[in-house]
């Protein structure tokens, strides 16, 4: 028997004698790997994992391997780390968590529509699934190249073919995509493994519309400009914010969409209240003011003004902020313990 490679427009090399002797002892994952990067040296960790199916672990582990055999060289950035190089003969170690990452991987690219919610990665594409998909449907090819103008870098077929899967596997516009893309570089990702991600985690909050991920993006961006300015009044610092910290901030900034103006307003009646920054008696204060339908620092002056005259009406000049706020507070502020 006589077989012939048909190389077409690309060809594979490989280190013959580095991979010849330690061909008997890669593991399907290792080889997966060393074809991958053979194939495609710029494609990332990240559309490598997505396209055969393992996790980062197994893909630095494989690395290593190679590097190991003598078949690869690695640059490493600052903080980066490969394991222990494995040995040739020696067998590879698998833990249960391993297993479970592959058989889930094999299982989501078998799916084909998503479910509720969806698995983190869209389906795997092969370049001729993918240039039968354009072939069907050309405007894919202009919303690839888009994207690469976008994110400023060729994409790898592997890259494509995410977003292609992405676009197809969620049923969301290619314009929704695209918006992604530009998000992701706004905010230092090259990934389009980020871009995925992402979008898969807005379906699963019901965001599939381009309208509906406009404004949810231009909430992000907001929250995101706001929270140093109320980390720093707060007295944060750089720690990780607790859990119901972050929920009571996003809505703020999201959900309740108020200025920073509002917050800080809420801020100094509650040092004055309390005598000290405390984040639950001043989330009360927002949530009271959000359900009232006041929406601007203006609207509470406003308030408090009117607040004075109809007392002041009802022969009793005197106004203290707590006849205001406190009443209101008092009980949430003593729930949630003062802290």
């Amino acid at each position: 028997m006589k077989i012939s490679f048909k190389f077409g427009d690309k060809v594979l090399c490989l280190p013959a004698k580095a991979v010849s002797e330690h061909l008997a002892d890669a593991t399907r994952e290792e080889l997966c790997v060393l074809l991958s990067l053979a194939a495609d040296p710029t494609a990332d960790a990240d559309s490598i994992c997505s396209e055969i199916g393992i996790d980062q672990d197994e893909f630095m582990k494989a690395v290593s391997f190679w590097r190991g055999s003598g078949a690869v060289t690695v640059s490493l950035k600052d903080g980066e780390k490969l394991p222990s190089s494995r040995k040739k003969g020696e067998k590879q170690k698998k833990d249960a968590s391993s297993n479970a990452a592959s058989d889930k991987a094999s299982a989501d690219k078998e799916s084909k529509k998503p479910a509720s919610p969806v698995p983190n990665s869209s389906p795997v594409y092969s370049t001729a699934q993918l240039a039968d998909f354009i072939e069907e449907d050309p405007s894919l090819r202009v919303f690839i190249e888009n994207c690469q103008q976008i994110m400023g870098k060729i994409f790898s077929s592997a890259e494509a073919a995410s977003l292609i899967g992405t676009v197809r596997y969620l049923d969301v516009s290619t314009d929704y995509i695209a918006l992604l893309c530009a998000f992701a570089i706004s905010h230092g990702k090259r990934s389009v493994r980020y871009v995925e991600k992402m979008a898969i985690g807005l379906y699963d909050e019901g965001i599939t519309k381009y309208g509906e991920l406009e404004l949810h993006l231009k909430k992000l961006n907001k929250a995101e400009e706001m929270l140093p300015k109320i980390r720093k009044m707060f007295g944060l610092g750089d720690r990780a914010l607790t859990a119901k910290e972050k929920k009571a901030i996003d809505r703020w900034c999201g959900e309740f969409e108020f200025e920073f103006d509002l917050i800080e307003k809420a801020y100094e009646i509650t040092v004055t209240n309390t005598g000290k920054a405390a984040l639950p008696y001043c989330n009360s204060i927002l949530e009271n003011w959000y359900n009232a339908g006041y929406k601007t620092a203006a609207e509470i002056d406003s308030a408090t003004e009117e607040y004075k005259n109809k007392k002041a009406a009802a022969g009793n000049g005197s106004f203290d902020t707590d006849d205001f706020f406190e009443a209101a507070l008092k009980r949430s502020y003593e729930i949630t313990g003062g802290v």
